[in-house]
């Protein structure tokens, strides 16, 4: 089970235990209620909906603390991306996602992988993915981004939608975090893999604003206490599960490709540009996340 899952269940459990039985929560997963995150989203707004997951990237434009988040190769790896969430850093993202009056609050969250891009096609270079259609979710940052690699970014957001989209040869890339590949069909789709970890965009646990201003303080508070010891067990449990699907990804057939140097220096040059555009304000956050990455 896919760790972020795991956590969703642990949460359950632990708030269940805390406030002895008087608050269950019912898990529906795999697009069992709703189709789609936009769909969580809108049923957690009008309250239909007590709990959800979704990606960060839903609040790249209205929550513009989050971006920061967004931004390509921000974080070395799981470890800085923990270290820069546990601190007033990510604690004020949560915060702004509750004044940013979208009628849910951020509880915690989850680390699902860096991003990296999949083809159709063989690629050696970026050179080779010039003029080609990539698949990249409603994010300016990730749009952009592919934009300035030579890319025609195509914006599609539902990994259903994105999968018809290959099959009907509307695209012939995308980019995503690396366990949703681990399927088969995935494989067979998209074998080219090109590990350049562009971005490391964790998923946000959210509560409906409308269900938890039902609660008396002390049980407010033991949510809150409850999501964010879920954090602590899903960022344990991924740290296996990514070598786990990047080992089916392998055994399956897929074929990783490394950029050579001089592709490196051209996408630093591009994350140099996308910090210039969309960092404004933010530069002092930029400047603390990269002093925190040698931390302990």
């Amino acid at each position: 089970m896919h760790p972020t899952a795991l956590a969703d269940a642990k949460f359950a459990e632990l708030v269940e235990q805390k406030t002895d039985g008087r608050i269950k929560i019912e898990i529906y997963s795999n697009g069992s209620l709703y189709r789609s995150e936009i769909g969580c989203l809108w049923a957690l707004k009008k309250g239909d909906i007590a709990f959800t997951r979704v990606s960060g990237l839903h609040f790249c434009a209205s929550v513009p603390q989050s971006k920061i988040l967004m931004f390509p190769n921000v974080f070395k790896n799981s470890d800085h991306l923990k270290r820069v969430l546990n601190s007033e850093i990510g604690e004020n993202i949560l915060k702004s996602i509750e004044t940013a009056d979208l009628g849910m609050i951020g509880l915690c969250f989850y680390d699902v992988g860096a991003r990296s891009f999949f083809f159709k096609n063989e690629v050696s270079s970026i050179d080779d993915i010039v003029g080609k259609k990539i698949r990249v979710p409603f994010c300016d940052i990730v749009f952009d981004m592919t934009k300035m690699l030579g890319a025609e970014p195509v914006k599609i957001f539902d990994p259903r939608q994105t999968y018809d989209a290959f099959i009907e040869g509307k695209i012939v890339g995308t980019e995503n975090f690396i366990s949703i590949f681990g399927a088969q069909k995935w494989c067979g789709l998209t074998p080219y893999w090109v590990r350049d970890h562009h971005q490391h965009i964790p998923d946000i646990l959210l509560a409906s604003q409308q269900n938890l201003n039902q609660l008396s303080e002390s049980d407010l508070k033991i949510i809150k206490e409850c999501a964010k010891e879920a954090q602590e067990f899903e960022m344990k449990k991924w740290q296996n599960y990514e070598f786990v699907v990047e080992k089916i990804l392998m055994d399956s057939g897929c074929k990783l490709i490394e950029f050579k140097e001089s592709d490196i220096l051209k996408i630093k040059k591009i994350k140099e540009e996308i910090y210039e555009k969309y960092a404004v304000g933010y530069e002092d956050v930029l400047k603390k996340i990269q002093q925190m990455e040698t931390e302990n």
